[in-house]
């Protein structure tokens, strides 16, 4: 779920599979900047990828992070979890913000 840093900006899309809501996606830019950007609200609090709070489910595409260890488990991250305050696209992304309740 997770690639090398771009080193060159380039602008992707994403999509909140739960509004239907897509935006661009800078790859310089956390999705969730990004998210804020088009007028969405998802949940946050920390921004720094360790209060797990803006945890979301990555659906299709790929993200690399802007920290060297996010706050998710190797198994998180293998079933898609992704932190999106520290999480940049790098390529189009299909997410679910919020994505708590994929825990149980």
């Amino acid at each position: 779920m997770s690639s090398p840093a771009a080193p060159w900006s380039q602008v992707f899309q994403a999509t909140d599979s739960v509004t239907g809501c897509s935006f661009p996606a800078p790859s310089d830019l956390p999705l969730l900047v990004a998210a804020e950007h088009a007028g969405l609200r998802p949940v946050s609090s920390c921004r720094n990828g360790t209060c797990r709070s803006c945890i979301s489910h990555l659906t299709r595409g790929e993200v690399y992070y802007s920290v060297a260890w996010p706050g998710l488990s190797p198994d998180e991250k293998a079933a898609g979890f992704i932190l999106p305050c520290v999480a940049c696209a790098a390529s189009d992304v299909t997410l679910r913000f919020g994505a708590w309740d994929a825990f149980d």
